[in-house]
């Protein structure tokens, strides 16, 4: 081999090298800031995925207590205000389904979910009638209310970092818990406390207790916002129902709270946890937000130094070959 071919070597082979790994960097760093990207996209879409739920959760209450009074007239506004308002939150969350950049798992999710969803007049019709199966209207109700629940919990913030994956945890377990607490609402507020509610009721509780917990485990800040909740009036007003209604059913007698009063009550609690999700929607926004600033100027950067390391390495190489091939 002449020894310009050689030199040609020695030059071209750190050259690939270097292009080669600044090329691999340059595409982890990108792929990283369209995660983050994609990340915060979907985050923006769980406010109206929650305040869907939250509709839902509220009409399923109401058309429990609806469907369980003896006098339905007295649950009747409490159900026409609901489904107006669910009505609202599914036409927003209906045009951004429609848009684009949502995380692939969660866009799937949702669009299961929606095929369920479209039935909600149906299901009025028949929860409106005399006769119907109020359990078999809370299960529709809670089929549709878990999907959503189910597509918000498909955001994949895997990639950044362990705060935004923790805060997202938490995030998923108050869903879960506030779900649980709007069953709770909707066995009460049909006005039969019975044993057999109580029971239910009390278990819907522990599963209450058992979700907050994983979101205490998961952010301590949530953890101190729910905690608050709790030793609020609102949550004392809770704790004072169910002992009042628990001692009620042990004693033999009707319980001194109407299913009105405890759906009112259970709804401004479920209320202050829908507000500590928004509280903590916009808090994973930021975290996304800045995980990808953070990425895109990594890939600046890199872009920068591999273009500038690129052209000095060339040159270095080329005066080397130049000083021995022409001396």
């Amino acid at each position: 081999m002449l020894i310009k071919h050689r030199m040609l070597a020695a030059v071209t082979v750190p050259l690939v090298a270097f292009s080669a790994l600044s090329i691999y960097l340059c595409v982890g760093l990108g792929a990283q800031y369209r995660a983050a990207t994609i990340a915060a996209d979907s985050i923006t879409a769980t406010g109206p995925i929650n305040a869907a739920v939250d509709a839902l959760q509220a009409e399923r209450g109401a058309t429990s207590g609806m469907m369980g009074a003896a006098d339905r007239t007295a649950f009747l506004p409490r159900v026409t205000k609901a489904r107006a308002t669910t009505d609202a939150a599914l036409a927003v969350l209906d045009e951004l389904r429609s848009g684009a950049g949502h995380d692939p798992r969660m866009q799937q999710a949702l669009e299961a979910t929606w095929d369920n969803v479209k039935s909600l007049k149906a299901l009025r019709v028949k929860a409106d009638a005399s006769g119907a199966d109020r359990a078999a209207v809370i299960g529709e109700y809670t089929r549709d209310i878990d999907g959503l629940i189910g597509a918000a919990e498909h955001i994949d913030v895997s990639d950044l970092g362990g705060e935004t994956v923790s805060a997202i945890n938490a995030y998923s377990a108050l869903m879960r818990a506030k779900e649980a607490a709007g069953l709770e609402r909707a066995a009460g507020a049909a006005d039969l406390f019975t044993v057999e509610v109580l029971a239910k009721m009390r278990a819907l509780e522990g599963e209450q207790k058992g979700w907050i917990s994983d979101a205490c485990r998961e952010r301590a800040s949530l953890c101190r916002d729910i905690k608050a909740l709790e030793a609020s009036a609102t949550g004392a007003e809770i704790t004072k129902m169910r002992g009042m209604a628990l001692a009620a059913v042990a004693s033999g007698t009707k319980a001194p709270v109407t299913g009105p009063q405890w759906f009112d009550a259970a709804t401004a609690r479920i209320a202050g946890y829908g507000k500590i999700l928004e509280s903590e929607s916009r808090a994973l926004l930021i975290m996304a937000q800045t995980a990808a600033r953070k990425a895109l100027t990594k890939l600046i950067s890199a872009a920068a130094f591999t273009v500038l390391g690129g052209a000095v390495l060339l040159l270095v190489c080329n005066r080397v070959y130049a000083s021995i091939v022409k001396p």
